[in-house]
């Protein structure tokens, strides 16, 4: 048998594929040099195509939220579905805490956006240390873990900050999260995950109490519809690399270990990388930008245990994609990004072709005292203009 190849791609490529959303007005402009659309190219050609059964992908992106593009296209932020999912075929999105609060339907009063087209059980929102309560619109459609039947991969995703409302602590959360893999295995009677040979107390009254061969067989066998032996890849990010060291030194310790960690961020100590085993667990950190490819290639053992046998990491511009990535495929992508950016243009608020912006006076037209009695439209259009160029 062959060893099976995941290739996992990570990105915080933008939505299109020039330096800004003038740029790359053709699949021939040579500024078509960037953007999710070029990622995609690299995951499709370096995992075969889908085309081999030994090699699977998954790509682990991070929503775009503060380009102009974004900022100025009729969706707002709901574009990032329709390219990143529906366009590109990518199953979850990654991001922070914050994301709850800007859904307008929500109580929060912080946004005006309305996010009911981002929200989607097919495109879920993975983030790991949160607790979601049942009231805020996001909790149908956000998961702490990411069960990916194709890849056998449980994803994971954390953001080492403390919201205050939403985040949970990084460490136990992933724990306990671990815990709920190991014990799926373990019910999966996955190599290396045997449960235990004592009958359970509840095992050995359904033995005596419940026919199998009669009207309860369905109750008594419905424990688990799937036998996939899951590999638990956990993302951890932070501002800090103390707390991304801190959650690898006690994770790779755990009873239960991630089989892989990997760290978005800055720390010192070039030993952190390239991927290098400690204990069981597969270890990388290592900082993130928009425009550059990001890979983790898994060999996964061919004795049904999905046990990783090595990782590397592959790294190249995005701007470096080579002339025969760039299929029809490709082009046909790319094409439909460039309509969505002249969408964007046409809707630009900036030069106004928006009526949304209030009259910055009172009704008064003497009266110029209006923006200092609290938030000023005038103000926000400016400031939003120097986040849109800046892409703060």
């Amino acid at each position: 048998m062959v060893n099976m190849e995941l290739f996992v791609a990570g990105t915080w490529a933008s939505l299109l594929s020039g330096l800004d959303i003038l740029k790359c007005r053709s699949i021939v402009d040579p500024q078509c040099a960037l953007g999710v659309v070029n990622v995609d190219a690299f995951v499709r050609h370096r995992s075969g195509h889908g085309m081999d059964p030994n090699k699977k992908s998954l790509v682990v992106a991070r929503l775009v939220t503060n380009t102009p593009f974004v900022q100025m296209h009729p969706l707002d932020w709901n574009v990032n579905a329709l390219i990143m999912n529906g366009i590109l075929g990518w199953k979850f999105f990654v991001g922070t805490h914050s994301i709850f609060y800007q859904n307008s339907v929500d109580s929060f009063t912080v946004s005006r956006r309305d996010l009911s087209d981002l929200q989607s059980t097919d495109y879920p929102f993975l983030l790991s240390n949160a607790n979601v309560a049942p009231e805020v619109s996001w909790h149908p459609f956000w998961e702490s873990i990411y069960f990916d039947t194709e890849t056998s991969l449980a994803m994971t995703a954390y953001v080492a900050i403390d919201d205050g409302v939403f985040s949970t602590p990084s460490i136990p959360t992933a724990q306990a999260q671990m815990d709920h893999i190991y014990r799926l295995n373990q019910e999966n009677g996955c190599q290396g995950f045997a449960a235990s040979n004592a009958e359970s107390l509840i095992q050995q009254y359904l033995e005596v109490y419940v026919d199998n061969n009669g009207e309860n067989e369905s109750s008594t066998n419905s424990s688990n519809a799937t036998t996939t032996c899951w590999i638990p890849f956990s993302n951890i990010a932070s501002s800090f690399g103390d707390d991304m060291i801190e959650f690898i030194n006690v994770m790779v310790e755990y009873k239960h270990p991630p089989a892989v960690i990997v760290g978005v961020g800055t720390v010192e100590g070039e030993e952190w990388a390239q991927p290098r085993k400690i204990g069981n667990t597969w270890v990388a950190i290592y900082p993130m930008n928009d425009r550059t490819y990001y890979e983790h290639k898994l060999e996964i053992s061919d004795d049904g245990s999905n046990m990783i046998v090595d990782m590397g990491l592959y790294t190249q511009n995005l701007w470096e994609l080579p002339l025969f990535y760039r299929d029809a495929l490709w082009a046909q992508r790319l094409n439909k990004t460039i309509a969505l950016a002249n969408e964007a243009l046409v809707s630009n608020r900036i030069v106004g072709y928006s009526q949304a912006v209030g009259d910055p006076r009172s009704n008064d037209d003497r009266n110029f005292r209006y923006c200092k009695g609290g938030e000023c439209e005038v103000g926000n259009l400016f400031t939003d203009s120097l986040r849109w160029k800046t892409k703060s």
